[in-house]
């Protein structure tokens, strides 16, 4: 059954969609010469977390891969998305308790029949054994954040977000550690895909 599915639907390159041949794995052997990836972990700052990391320049076919992933239920890029966030977090120092995702509104998850950043929250949590707590809640529709600018998408998303119960005993990060916040789209001036450092305790 497995092999009639991939000559009817042949997995296809992330970012061309081109068919992958043997031995391709999400993307194609002309893609993985393309610089897509930053050279190097690059973190920044910003008001509503401590540090925010990178893995992709978020440009081009990046950009248009991210849209499919987040707008057009390309769920399957979940996976590669989140394996690069997890090797760009393998090459920090940053201890990780707890991955958080921050949700869509629920009337954007009802329409599109699935919300993204959870899928790449528990993709994360699969590849780097920490854990996922779905514990925010968006309380109102925000305008899309494309087009913004970084002062509008700050007032954009102010309390927009709360959290909905206590963290189980199992969740709760210790006294030095920080609570990751994916994200499919990138905080004003960072890179994609990125991953929000915020202080312990916090629901930034």
């Amino acid at each position: 059954m497995n092999r009639l599915r991939q000559l009817l639907f042949p997995p296809r390159c992330i970012f061309c969609s081109a068919v992958l041949g043997q031995g391709e794995r999400h993307i194609c052997s002309a893609c993985a010469k393309k610089n897509y990836t930053l050279s190097r972990p690059k973190a920044y700052k910003g008001p509503f977390y401590t540090n925010a990391l990178s893995a992709f320049v978020y440009e081009g076919d990046v950009r248009r891969a991210l849209h499919r992933f987040k707008f057009h239920g390309a769920l399957y890029m979940a996976e590669f998305f989140a394996e690069n966030m997890a090797l760009r977090l393998s090459q920090t120092d940053w201890k990780i308790d707890l991955i958080v995702p921050v949700p869509s509104h629920f009337l954007r998850r009802f329409k599109k029949g699935y919300d993204h950043s959870r899928l790449l929250g528990e993709e994360l949590s699969r590849l780097t054994g920490i854990p996922c707590a779905p514990i925010l809640r968006k309380t109102r529709r925000t305008k899309p954040m494309y087009g913004l600018r970084v002062s509008q998408r700050r007032a954009n998303i102010m309390d927009s977000v709360v959290c909905t119960r206590e963290l189980c005993e199992g969740e709760k990060p210790s006294c030095s550690s920080t609570i990751l916040l994916p994200q499919a789209a990138p905080p004003p001036n960072v890179p994609a895909c990125s991953a929000n450092q915020a202080p312990s305790g916090s629901t930034h």
